[in-house]
């Protein structure tokens, strides 16, 4: 495979070894994962699930091999769908295709966070107490099943784990016990129940990396699902091959964030997009195009923009990981732009105005898939390069 490389590469740089992992990822997203997962908007959310497996945290490693200040990861995901969709065998193909220890937490209204985390028990056999681990401490692949309808106590208890990787437990020491250097959550959620669930809130929304939309099939893909239902649930899970590991993972993730890199005039361009979504005075600049809008009437739609550890933990690793699984070093104004959308559409807040306009002139979308055009239609006006100099 022939990796397209703009400015001349580290000296340490192995191509071989990048298209390698590039070719491992292609037989992941092109061979494997259409062999059990129908839809082609479904099998593009699974190359998006797999650009969040392989994207990671900010801290960059001695060398590509070295371990040392790694943080396990920052692409979490949030499938958000109708019910029936298929996304929960996606996690499950996901977490056998990349052999890591998979636990799946099924929320309820009556979870509690001792039950995810764990507890510090008595053990009569040896006199003492002891930690039992729930399943966030027990799996590396996390499929949170249904996340919206645990408590909003409960929910919490994701809180810390996906943002520095670390469950606290209470015992004599108040120990904090470090996670491994994998770690991935991917959450469900469905639009169309309204009893029995819980708003999450902004500060565990802001924890995912990216929100990836799941709807219906086409006719014809429906058509292809019933040929193919006896063998994609009939078959045993041994059948999803396992062509990656957590080592060989962590060796990927060090030599993307080694070589893969972000220019200065990139990260203009990202926090200007950022910063596009926070300024209310030029929001009409941005939105004109939008049908029924009017800076009269609606002065402002958005309330609350993008956060800033949305654009120094995920924005930039997200877009780097599109860039490494595309085969190329320097992250292109066109990765950017693949992901803002899915990045940062759910950590906006409408205003009442937005809300209004929503509901009257765009009916038909949901709320998060309004905020997705606000993005799209942020990016068509933003300028891929500013008169900053650098």
């Amino acid at each position: 495979m022939n990796i397209s490389i703009k400015n001349a590469p580290p000296a340490d740089y192995d191509r071989g070894r990048h298209d390698g992992y590039v070719e491992l990822l292609k037989e992941i997203e092109e061979k494997i994962l259409p062999r059990f997962i129908v839809g082609k908007k479904h099998l593009e959310n699974c190359r998006k699930i797999n650009r969040g497996l392989i994207a990671d945290g900010q801290m960059m490693p001695a060398s590509s091999d070295d371990s040392s200040g790694f943080i396990p990861g920052s692409g979490n995901t949030f499938a958000y769908g109708v019910p029936g969709a298929g996304k929960t065998l996606i996690g499950l193909v996901f977490s056998k295709i990349y052999s890591l220890p998979f636990q799946r937490i099924q929320f309820t209204s009556d979870l509690l966070p001792s039950d995810l985390i764990g507890a510090h028990i008595f053990n009569q056999k040896i006199g003492d107490y002891e930690i039992r681990y729930g399943p966030l401490g027990k799996g590396r692949f996390i499929l949170a099943d249904e996340l919206p309808r645990a408590t909003p106590k409960t929910q919490s208890a994701l809180l810390e784990v996906m943002e520095s990787w670390s469950l606290s437990i209470w015992d004599a020491s108040k120990k904090t016990d470090p996670q491994t250097q994998v770690f991935f959550v991917f959450a469900t959620g469905n639009p169309i129940e309204t009893e029995g669930v819980f708003p999450m809130s902004e500060a565990l929304l802001d924890r995912f990396a990216q929100f990836l939309i799941f709807d219906h099939l086409n006719e014809t893909e429906e058509m292809k699902q019933m040929l193919e239902i006896p063998k994609q649930y009939a078959a045993p899970e041994s059948l999803i091959p396992t062509v990656m590991n957590e080592k060989k993972l962590v060796k990927l993730r060090n030599f993307r964030r080694s070589f893969v890199y972000l220019d200065e005039a990139g990260k203009d361009y990202m926090v200007r997009i950022v910063r596009a979504t926070r300024d209310s005075a030029k929001e009409e600049k941005y939105f004109s195009g939008l049908k029924g809008y009017n800076k009269k009437d609606f002065p402002r739609l958005i309330k609350l923009g993008v956060s800033d550890r949305a654009l120094g933990m995920f924005f930039g690793n997200l877009a780097m990981a599109e860039t490494f699984r595309l085969g190329r070093l320097k992250t292109e104004p066109e990765d950017i732009k693949a992901v803002a959308a899915d990045c940062l559409s759910h950590r906006l807040i409408l205003s009442r105005e937005g809300n209004s306009l929503r509901k009257e002139y765009y009916p038909y979308l949901r709320e998060l898939e309004f905020k997705q055009l606000l993005i799209r239609k942020i990016l068509d006006e933003t300028p891929v390069y500013s008169k900053r100099k650098f």
